[in-house]
């Protein structure tokens, strides 16, 4: 548990330890997923037993909430990309898509680290700032993510037309309603971590992008990053002042 926490109420905030344990898991998450895909025995087996250390050091209160979200709602956004042909791993599955089933509990890991990430220090929302009655900037996030997303995937062989459309989409509904300061810096973050957490397993052979141009990766895919992380810090502050309530 984090230094700073405290249980009688307080919103947490992740401390510099925290978040280089969080971030310690993650790489070595990646390395097993460099080495052992092709090996899923052995690829459960070393990914139950991280996740495990994991919770013993650095578990806090609501980790399990968040770790559950993150194997429904990332896993199933990477299941729904294999189905729609954008990408396709190339390890071992008893699934009947080509999507590995240990990558459920990856997500479920990744979420973990985005947690410690987005509640660490310059990332957290001002402390007297209220949450609004009517969040209307997430209601237009979630309103144009759905249809935004079908589009994406269905036309993914055409990745420089989605790109322009993404990027369009990302600026008029920035300059409707900007994000804040602390959620710009995270996005930046987020802009530098998750490509570069992606070229590295792109380059192990773990997964394939069907229309991949930059690095392997769709010309898309970073505005995509940045879009849906707004939604999940958005939605990431609001649970964390209800687990502190």
């Amino acid at each position: 548990m984090d230094a700073r926490e405290k249980e009688n109420g307080t919103v947490y905030e992740a401390n510099l330890a925290g978040l280089l344990g969080e971030a310690g898991v993650m790489i070595l998450a990646g390395v097993l997923m460099a080495l052992l895909s092709q090996r899923a025995p052995m690829m459960r087996s070393l990914l139950a037993v991280l996740l495990a250390v994991r919770f013993a050091m650095l578990h806090r209160r609501g980790d399990v909430i968040v770790f559950l979200i993150g194997a429904v709602l990332g896993g199933g956004n990477d299941l729904t990309m294999v189905c729609w042909n954008v990408c396709h791993y190339n390890a071992p599955t008893p699934l009947p898509v080509p999507f590995p089933d240990w990558m459920i509990l990856v997500w479920g890991e990744v979420f973990l680290f985005f947690r410690r990430l987005m509640r660490f220090g310059p990332f957290l929302e001002p402390a007297d700032g209220a949450v609004p009655g009517t969040d209307w900037a997430l209601l237009l996030d979630l309103a144009i993510l759905v249809p935004l997303k079908v589009v994406l995937f269905r036309y993914s062989a055409t990745p420089w037309s989605v790109g322009t459309l993404l990027g369009s989409a990302l600026l008029v509904r920035y300059l409707v309603i900007a994000p804040p300061l602390h959620e710009r810096r995270l996005l930046l973050v987020i802009l530098i971590l998750g490509p570069a957490y992606e070229f590295a397993l792109i380059a192990s052979g773990l997964y394939v992008y069907e229309h991949g141009s930059v690095l392997g990766m769709p010309v898309w895919l970073m505005a995509y990053w940045v879009y849906v992380f707004r939604v999940l810090k958005t939605l990431d502050d609001r649970l964390e002042r209800h687990l502190a309530g």
